[in-house]
């Protein structure tokens, strides 16, 4: 009776520490993979999510460049990543060295008549003094007010070039701004205040497991999500490019996808952090 007590206790005790070494090692299989798994992407709703960032274009930025020496009196741009229309005041400088410029052209333009019966380059004189103050930042409508009213305009407005986004700002009141050096009435180099990023010059930038790049190809559509959103803005680009290059980090390489339509414009931004959202049955065809 003793022999078969310890015999059922062995017996006991061995499905026991065979049941925990099975329990341990699941848990460790569990951890692993799961670790691996989000640092590659992520799931929700049958989609595989991989991080991207939003970026600007290089070839589609304007630089706003003030080619006089001046004093920064206004600022009303606002900060990087504002959207900004074509035309927008963005800051406000006087001159003294454009105040000299704008009285010589008034000065010529007054005696326009006088001088062009005594010199043949009458003409020519005028066209290169517009030509001047439109260099320095004068718009043809400021030049014709000036004509039209014998006096300088003292507050010149620096104005947004075209409809986009500010991807950089290097103003601010009361700054002393130097346009360079200047060897004739054209070679300044300037001083660069912003820059504008064109409309449709946004690029969304994503890292994908190099394992599952072939599931996209350039022209697929793919859905965009902003971090936190929970998906619900409806937004969506066309693969453009593919980056044949391997991150050796984190096996990723980087696909670069335009944004579609108008709701994708208004809702991203420069330097913004989004996801791309894949069909998750591509996106697990290499756990296969």
């Amino acid at each position: 009776m003793h022999r078969y007590l310890v015999a059922a206790l062995l017996a006991v005790s061995t499905c026991l520490g065979s049941s925990h070494s099975w329990a341990h090692s699941d848990a460790s299989s569990f951890s692993e993979s799961g670790e691996d798994h989000h640092d590659a992407h992520e799931h929700h709703d049958n989609k595989t999510l991989y991080p991207a960032v939003v970026i600007v274009d290089p070839r589609q930025v304007t630089n706003v460049v003030l080619k006089v020496n001046a004093r920064i009196t206004r600022v009303l741009a606002g900060a990087v990543g504002r959207q900004v229309s074509r035309g927008e005041v963005l800051a406000e400088f006087d001159s003294a060295e454009l105040s000299t410029l704008q009285r010589t052209y008034i000065e010529t333009f007054v005696n326009r008549a006088a001088m062009m019966a005594i010199s043949t380059t009458g003409e020519e004189k005028l066209i290169e003094g517009r030509m001047s103050l439109a260099w320095r930042g004068l718009s043809e409508n400021e030049i014709d007010w000036i004509e039209n009213n014998r006096r300088p305009i003292e507050k010149v407005e620096i104005i947004s070039p075209v409809d986009g986004y500010l991807v950089s700002v290097d103003a601010a009141v009361s700054r002393i701004v130097s346009a360079g050096s200047r060897n004739n009435l054209f070679s300044s180099s300037g001083a660069t205040l912003f820059q504008v990023a064109a409309r449709d010059s946004l690029i969304v930038e994503a890292a994908v497991p190099a394992a599952t790049i072939d599931h996209l190809q350039p022209g697929d559509m793919v859905d965009l999500r902003i971090a936190g959103s929970g998906g619900t803005e409806g937004l969506t680009g066309s693969v453009e490019q593919i980056t044949p290059t391997i991150n050796l980090n984190n096996r990723t390489q980087t696909v670069r996808i335009k944004p579609s339509g108008e709701a994708a414009i208004r809702a991203l931004r420069p330097g913004m952090t989004v996801h791309i959202a894949v069909d998750g049955e591509k996106g697990d065809d290499h756990h296969d």
